[in-house]
């Protein structure tokens, strides 16, 4: 018995060296079958210790509701949006011959609102505004009052 103390006590300095819990386990799960016999071990795993419980967890299924049905998850494809985004609209925009003459955001904002029935800030469509013109697709110039006026390039 004392030999197996030993031996215990050896094994315990050495997995501590290990940070890692999960690679403690598996040195032990191949070393403890070897030293005591597999009997021992099956009887330690299944002794019901309180400890951290491993897998995936059940679902929570109280009274009167049924189980999860996965095949009623909605799958995020492009496309399947209620409304448009700002860089599609803006390019409806553009095909339409809108920016063939200057307009500032305020004006694209208010004509998507009143004929498009979109409603978008001019904070929200500031950033698409600035790639279309990254992308050559708008020019901008600043009026006189300092705001950009987006044209078609």
């Amino acid at each position: 018995m004392k030999e197996k103390f030993k031996v215990i006590s050896e094994l315990s300095t050495l997995l501590n060296k290990f940070n890692s819990e999960a690679a403690q386990l598996r040195i032990l799960d191949k070393i403890l079958p070897e030293l005591f016999g597999s009997e021992t071990v099956v009887e330690q795993k299944d002794s019901g210790k309180p400890g951290k419980k491993s897998g995936r967890k059940k679902p929570n299924l109280k009274k009167g509701k049924s189980s999860p049905d996965v095949t009623k998850k909605k799958v995020g494809t492009k496309g399947q949006k209620g409304r448009p985004g700002q860089k599609e609209l803006l390019m409806i925009l553009v095909a339409d011959g809108y920016f063939d003459k200057p307009r500032t955001s305020k004006e694209v904002v208010d004509h998507i609102k009143h004929n498009l029935a979109h409603t978008f800030t001019v904070s929200e469509l500031t950033s698409t505004f600035a790639r279309l013109t990254r992308d050559k697709v708008l020019s901008r110039a600043r009026n006189e009052s300092g705001q950009y006026k987006y044209t078609r390039t």
